[in-house]
């Protein structure tokens, strides 16, 4: 099993100030843009998926990115 930052004594100093980075990125996305899935692509239900380091599609999923 990979673990990321670690875990335990030895675990990673940086892997809180990575959650919270990551929160406030996404944060600012969510504020800021609006999403909407692509003429297409397939909704959640139907995805197919592959493990690798992560779970991931199968086929490429497009989505329109506006400016609010």
């Amino acid at each position: 099993v990979f673990v990321l930052f670690s875990i335990g004594l030895k675990e990673c100093v940086g892997r809180w100030l990575a959650k919270v980075e990551m929160e406030i990125i996404i944060e600012k996305l969510i504020l800021n843009y609006s999403f909407k899935r692509a003429n297409g692509t397939k909704v959640l239900e139907d995805l197919q998926t592959r493990w690798d380091i992560a779970q991931q599609p199968t086929d490429p999923g497009y989505m329109l990115i506006q400016k609010r």
